[in-house]
């Protein structure tokens, strides 16, 4: 499983844990972070597989080629808030190895201005004194994966005692570390996702840095202290409520929104899967909700959870018991506390498989982002509307295979690309029309 990753879905090359390899091509693949990828392993696009697919893109956007760290080789834009500021990961000059396959700096927390002042140029958040080559967002032990619209940037990142850390990050501040279910034993933690203002951050924390043992979902929220005379933030951590739920030992908070709600997912190692959203309650603390399937679905009892907007409108997937079936999905709340939700199904953009569209973003005018998988295993950037939940369409990314991982409220979408001029993978940005 992978540390880093959010629905988001979306990159090329995931893997799956032993515990969901026994299951079959059809299971979802989920990377360190827990963050469920749908791309396929080691994608390598071509340019004739790339031509091909451009003619079924008809969502014209205006293509943003990021590239790479400056000397780097390979990266990816896993958020952006309602500023352009997007933040993902990927390697630097620093640690440089020509004899790694292929040859690759340290992967480090990165991000890019993308308009007004300072546009374009990358930086690095460093980490704890750790570092990382892994180059996959599936594997990697370090990268930046949410951002509020007040600059703060969560993520994870090393140590030197080889503990993987979740942080939060301002220009003040530096990186710091939020913590761990230290008392429980659970010395690593991974901060997934943080709401637009910055006052709630998901994630989990755990044993060990995979889900090869047991993972909690968490979230952390800022507490005022005093430092000789002067207040700080520093960041209390919450196990979230799992009660009626033990079976399942591997959990992950994905994200959060400002209504104070949270998403998430469970899963066992027989490969059962349930999403869940965790509403406030007055006076403090969350209670979970297990997001509904429709009564024309019944038999798809594997769902997954991930992006939701201000509106408590929530985008995942449902499956059947094998994971042979499978349709994307738009929960809406039908009752002002955000206790009931109805299920709509999405559409598959035209020319690509049942089973392999899922969406992983979705702003407040209601645009959905994502990725959808061809009959030739290239991911392809995706996009649907609640306007109209039944039509799909691709992302015009100028001809490149690619992911989106996700949209704000100025419609800017972020993820990632791979060409023959960019075989491990660049980081992209596309304005919606």
């Amino acid at each position: 499983m992978k540390h880093i990753t959010v629905f988001f879905l979306l990159v090329c090359g995931f893997f799956v844990s032993s515990a969901w390899g026994q299951q079959g091509a059809h299971v979802p693949r989920f990377g360190k972070s827990g963050i469920l990828h749908n791309r396929p392993a080691h994608a390598t696009p071509n340019s004739s597989r790339t031509t091909a697919n451009q003619s079924a893109a008809v969502v014209k956007t205006t293509f943003y080629d990021l590239g790479k760290y400056p000397s780097g080789t390979w990266a990816e834009t896993w958020d952006i808030n309602d500023w352009d500021v997007a933040v993902g990961l990927g390697d630097t000059p620093a640690g440089y190895d020509a004899n790694l396959d292929p040859p690759r700096g340290y992967t480090r927390p990165i991000g890019i201005r993308l308009l007004g002042p300072g546009a374009m140029h990358w930086f690095d958040l460093g980490t704890f004194g750790g570092e990382s080559y892994q180059n996959t967002f599936e594997t990697a032990d370090t990268g930046a994966t949410g951002i509020t619209n007040t600059g703060m940037i969560v993520g994870l990142a090393p140590r030197a005692d080889n503990y993987i850390r979740a942080f939060a990050w301002t220009a003040k501040s530096g990186l710091v570390e939020l913590g761990a279910l230290e008392d429980l034993g659970y010395y690593h933690s991974n901060a997934l996702g943080v709401n637009r203002l910055g006052t709630i951050i998901t994630g989990w924390s755990g044993a060990i840095d995979n889900f090869t043992l047991p993972a909690l979902p968490v979230s952390w929220t800022p507490f005022v202290a005093q430092d000789h005379g002067k207040p700080v933030i520093t960041w209390n951590i919450h196990q979230l409520e799992i009660s009626g739920y033990e079976q399942f030992p591997y959990w992950v908070a994905e994200t959060a929104n400002d209504f104070r709600q949270i998403t998430g997912f469970a899963f066992d190692d027989s490969g059962n899967q349930l999403g869940f959203v965790w509403n406030p309650i007055p006076g403090g603390g969350w209670k979970i909700l297990q997001v509904p399937v429709s009564r024309k679905y019944a038999d798809y009892i594997q769902s997954y959870a991930g992006g939701i907007n201000e509106k408590g409108e929530i985008v995942g997937n449902i499956w059947n018991a094998d994971f042979s079936l499978g349709v994307p999905v738009l929960w809406q709340p039908t009752d002002r506390y955000r206790q009931h939700y109805k299920m709509t199904v999405l559409g598959t953009p035209p020319g690509i498989p049942d089973n392999s569209s899922f969406p992983a973003s979705i702003n407040d005018l209601g645009d959905i982002v994502g990725t959808s998988v061809d009959a030739d295993g290239a991911p392809l950037p995706a996009y649907w509307s609640t306007k109209s939940p039944s039509s799909a369409q691709l992302l015009d990314f100028k001809g490149y295979v690619g992911v989106a991982n996700k949209v704000n409220n100025l419609r800017m979408v972020v993820g990632g690309y791979w060409s023959d001029t960019c075989p491990q993978g660049c980081a992209a940005a596309a304005q919606l029309r």
